[in-house]
């Protein structure tokens, strides 16, 4: 097909707010939608030369899929040779064992499916995933090993039909997804098929009327401004609250659409985006967007917090300069010497049998730059299982999972995921001791009878709704400990930091946080006494400043560190809400024989300094929770309280 320049430029728009909201997300909040703007370009180019092909009768899966590698390989593997050397110095055993994971399933085109298996409130910092971004470029592949065939079967009978069915099927897709799973939603290809084949069915209607546009000039500039409108609204009207894709997604793919359809005489197509400095931007796009977010994610990794706005600057300069050198250097190199599909295969499946290989290696732990933690014994699928089988909402309703180590267990442990995290350490040594613990985590919930303290986030209805209603999952985790003679042992943990919004949804009119926590206390000691549990209140840890990988001593000069990365002893216990509830918990346990008192903090610190890290190990997990490691370190105590 003829060369647009202005499509060139519509690249340079998605890229451009794709960089700035992953740089500066609270300007630019919508910006991740130039994603879909991609979705849309891409759709609309490669069926365009599907179609030439086909109708030529010059098409085949060899030459296509050796034009995909040409143009997605040399590129994607210079970043990911790269993201693996430069990881070995600057990242921690469990973050390079991460990246190599991601790596092998980037280079798999599958990251997006390891991705959504990793979501959820007890995930890693999206931040500090240097290959998150891998996904949108999986999407598209996996698109591009359905779309072809599909074309040949329906070619010249009823294409434009099937376009408009798969379309319709994906939107709804689309619609489920984001009102059930969003993670499954943003980062599954079933939702966003839909996308590239709006601009699949734009190149059929091209391509039928053999016109490079089919409307008039009043027409084209009407479109490209209604285009541009659009986007722009995309880039600020939507933001991580919105329900996305689902309708929203709408406006991207929309404007994308009437802007190609407005062509290179559309009012912006020729006076903004046919501009030679933004069609330089969009020819650089690929390799801009695969080097943005590994250097703008190891960036924040190292300076483990949020960078300046002159640091995010220049990381974006290097960003691009990484890209114009790739582009010059490795995309056009390829394409002036490698035609044949032979040459193809000859130079590249080498090259990326090496790179599966040392990305395995890393996601297996073969090899590490630093002490790597043993994996959990005891598997979240297999415990989830076990639990869901008696709480069949827990994990339609929460996203902390609960977990039984066996059918029938003689511990639980109730509360948040500040519970969640202690399961591992207690479990295997539960298992050790002839015991065996059920977990119920309820998103940053109290334990409490009658006690809603799920703070309000800015995130999806999902998380609010979630946190609304963690109060039921947590009565109804009290009523089957109570109701079950076998489950001796109670242990009630949470994070007083998540008690910003809570109320007492039994006694209402009680206004002080004092005053809700000792009611709830009372009515939840009291329910366990009478039953004659035995009961340990774990009060919280202290938390880090930063990521957990600035507390271990970095190869890299840059960024080392300059103060502790975690809170002193008095730092923790003079937060408010900390103070108040461990005040509170002395109160009211000194009123109850049955009830313990354990404080991780006293484990945790010594002479006023607490440890993020032992024997090279990090104890955490991120800024708040502990690592597997970590919940290891602390059970034996805990144990040792229950006196088991």
């Amino acid at each position: 097909m003829k060369y647009r320049a202005d499509i060139d430029g519509l690249r340079a728009l998605a890229v451009g707010g794709v960089v700035l909201f992953h740089a500066f997300p609270h300007k630019l909040a919508g910006g991740f939608t130039g994603v879909d703007v991609f979705f849309v370009i891409s759709g609309f180019l490669i069926s365009s030369i599907l179609f030439t092909d086909c109708a030529k009768h010059s098409f085949s899966f060899a030459g296509f899929y050796a034009r995909r590698v040409r143009r997605i390989f040399p590129a994607l593997l210079v970043v990911l040779i790269s993201c693996l050397v430069f990881g070995w110095f600057a990242l921690s055993a469990n973050q390079f064992q991460l990246l190599g994971k991601h790596a092998l399933s980037g280079l798999g085109f599958i990251v997006n499916f390891v991705l959504v298996g990793e979501a959820g409130y007890f995930d890693t910092a999206a931040e500090t995933k240097p290959l998150l971004h891998l996904w949108s470029l999986a999407v598209e592949e996996q698109f591009y090993l359905l779309w072809p065939c599909l074309i040949l079967l329906t070619w010249r009978r009823a294409l434009p039909l099937v376009i408009m069915l798969c379309i319709i099927l994906s939107f709804a897709a689309n619609l489920v997804l984001v009102n059930s799973q969003s993670a499954g939603a943003y980062f599954l290809p079933f939702g966003r098929f839909w996308e590239m084949l709006a601009g699949s069915l734009l190149a059929w209607v091209l391509f039928k009327y053999n016109r490079v546009t089919l409307v008039k000039p009043m027409v084209a500039n009407s479109l490209s401004v209604i285009g541009l409108l659009c986007l722009a609204g995309g880039y600020l009207v939507i933001d991580k609250t919105s329900a996305f894709p689902g309708y929203w997604a709408m406006l991207p793919v929309l404007g994308s659409v009437c802007v190609i359809t407005a062509g290179e005489g559309g009012l912006f197509n020729r006076w903004l985006l046919s501009n030679p400095l933004v069609v330089w931007a969009g020819l650089i796009s690929y390799p801009l967007y695969l080097w943005h977010w590994p250097v703008l994610s190891f960036l924040r990794i190292i300076k483990g917090s949020e960078p300046g706005t002159f640091e995010l600057a220049c990381a974006i300069a290097l960003s691009v300069l990484l890209a114009w050198l790739t582009y010059n250097l490795i995309e056009k190199g390829v394409r002036r010497q490698i035609y044949s599909v032979r040459s193809v295969v000859s130079r590249f499946v080498p090259a990326s049998v090496v790179v599966a290989t040392g990305a395995a290696l890393v996601a297996f732990s073969f090899v590490s730059n630093y002490p790597s933690i043993t994996p959990e014994k005891f598997s979240q699928s297999l415990t989830a299982a076990t639990c869901s089988q008696i709480f069949s909402e827990w994990n339609e309703l929460n996203d902390n999972t609960c977990r039984f180590q066996q059918t029938h267990n003689t511990i639980a442990v109730i509360g948040d995921s500040h519970a969640g995290h202690l399961f591992d350490g207690l479990a295997e040594v539960a298992a050790d001791r002839g015991h065996s613990v059920a977990l119920f985590p309820a998103s940053c919930q109290s334990p409490l009878r009658g006690v809603s303290s799920g703070y309000i986030v800015q995130n999806t209805a999902e998380v609010a709704s979630m946190r609304e209603n963690g109060h039921i999952l947590i009565s109804q985790a009290l009523d089957y400990v109570l109701a079950n003679d076998q489950i001796q042992n109670v242990v009630l943990a949470h994070s007083p930091r998540c008690d910003t919004s809570i109320k007492d949804v039994i006694l209402p009119h009680s206004q002080s946080y004092q005053e809700i926590l000792a009611n709830g206390f009372q009515r939840t000691l009291t329910e366990l006494q009478e039953k004659e549990k035995q009961v340990l209140i774990v009060l919280d840890n202290p938390f880090l400043k930063s990521l957990p990988n600035r507390c271990l001593k970095s190869r890299l000069p840059l960024y080392s560190k300059r103060e502790s990365c975690i809170e002193s002893e008095e730092e923790h216990r003079s937060n408010e809400l900390v103070n108040t509830y461990n005040k509170v918990v002395a109160s009211v346990a000194a009123q109850f024989p049955n009830v313990t008192v354990i404080d991780l903090a006293s484990i945790l610190c010594e002479n006023g300094q607490c440890t993020a890290v032992v024997n090279d190990k990090l104890l955490y997990k991120d800024q708040s929770h502990l690592s597997v490691f970590g919940s290891r370190y602390v059970a034996p105590y805990i144990f040792e309280a229950l006196d088991i």
